[in-house]
């Protein structure tokens, strides 16, 4: 056959993946002679590709990824009807932590927050004004009591979910409070 057939040959993306904010972030670097990316994904349990998206830029964030499930995805460059080769990536997403509240108790600062579906607990991280955030502990409820904080600092709470090795993105603004111990009552005398 002297006509032959054409193909533009398409290098296959090499897809970074991590949860944040938003939901679940994929990045890879230009594929040169690409003109678009076609981004599918797949739902753990399910043999079925859906494709979700096609973008001309070098990212993409899954918006409605749902927390506790497993997604694989894949990206594959374009140009007119050539597709370049894929490789699948996965993730277990876990959203972001809401913050609920947070202040001073009895024994300590209480933070609270939002149950996160398919997390198996939760890490509290803390930070004063100048320093950065450190893990304080971690817990499988919904709150927190941070027993070693010291009265008239100002301290900056915030959680990530986390199940096995996985977490979710967090809050980085976190909750603020100027802690204040509770008074110790000595003792009390009837005036009469």
């Amino acid at each position: 056959n002297q006509t032959g057939v054409t193909h533009t040959y398409l290098e296959t993306p090499d897809v970074a993946i991590k949860t944040v904010e938003k939901g679940i972030s994929l990045k890879w670097a230009k594929i040169t002679g690409a003109s678009k990316y076609k981004i599918y994904r797949q739902t753990s349990g399910s043999s079925d590709w859906t494709l979700i998206d096609t973008v001309d830029t070098i990212s993409f964030i899954d918006k409605t990824a749902k927390s506790g499930k497993k997604y694989t995805y894949r990206v594959r460059a374009t140009k007119g009807s050539s597709l370049s080769g894929y490789n699948a990536v996965s993730k277990l997403f876990l959203a972001m932590p809401k913050l609920s509240s947070v202040k001073n108790a009895g024994s300590g600062v209480e933070i609270s927050w939002k149950k996160v579906n398919g997390a198996e607990g939760y890490k509290i991280y803390r930070k004063s004004s100048k320093g950065s955030y450190k893990l304080i502990g971690d817990t499988a409820k919904l709150s927190y009591i941070d027993k070693t904080a010291k009265s008239g600092t100002t301290y900056t709470y915030t959680v990530k979910a986390y199940k096995g090795k996985t977490n979710s993105a967090y809050n980085k603004t976190g909750l603020k409070i100027n802690y204040l111990a509770a008074p110790q009552v000595k003792s009390a005398v009837n005036a009469t």
